[in-house]
């Protein structure tokens, strides 16, 4: 069984990648800092009874985060609000992202989508979406003759 049907390009690990090139080539990545997206990590694991995709959005209003699930689809959207304390400083180093994100992520057949929970505590947001109960794994005894 395959839990993740289809992942889409992995924009974050490509990002490293060219960062880390061009800090080999140029001593640092010009891109450092000057790109607006924000693409929150994720991580999506499986145990007997479900798959559980958690995602690090610190500083994400709970109000502010949109999860939905259509046609085996799960997507997880939302905004960081950029917070500037004075318009009359002057930032020397500014690597926070903020912006709109949205991430998708195609989930197996195997799952039920009417038993899917969000929660969300200190930064991180966490999805569980439950198995169906023929994909759940089973221990049957076979008698020996």
């Amino acid at each position: 069984m395959t839990l993740v049907k289809y992942d889409p390009f992995r924009i974050r690990g490509l990002q490293r990648e060219l960062d880390n090139l061009m800090e080999e080539f140029f001593g640092r990545s010009p891109f450092v800092g000057t790109d607006s997206r924000f693409v929150p990590e994720m991580d999506v694991i499986e145990d007997d009874k479900s798959v559980i995709v958690r995602m690090e959005i610190p500083g994400v209003d709970r109000d502010k985060i949109k999860v939905t699930m259509e046609n085996g689809v799960l997507t997880i959207s939302g905004t960081k609000e950029e917070v500037r304390e004075a318009k009359d400083v002057q930032y020397h180093i500014c690597e926070r992202r903020f912006g709109t994100f949205t991430r998708k992520v195609a989930l197996a057949d195997f799952l039920n989508p009417e038993k899917t929970e969000a929660s969300y505590k200190d930064g991180v947001l966490e999805i569980r979406v439950e198995k169906r109960e023929e994909a759940k794994p089973r221990s049957i005894d076979v008698k020996v003759k």
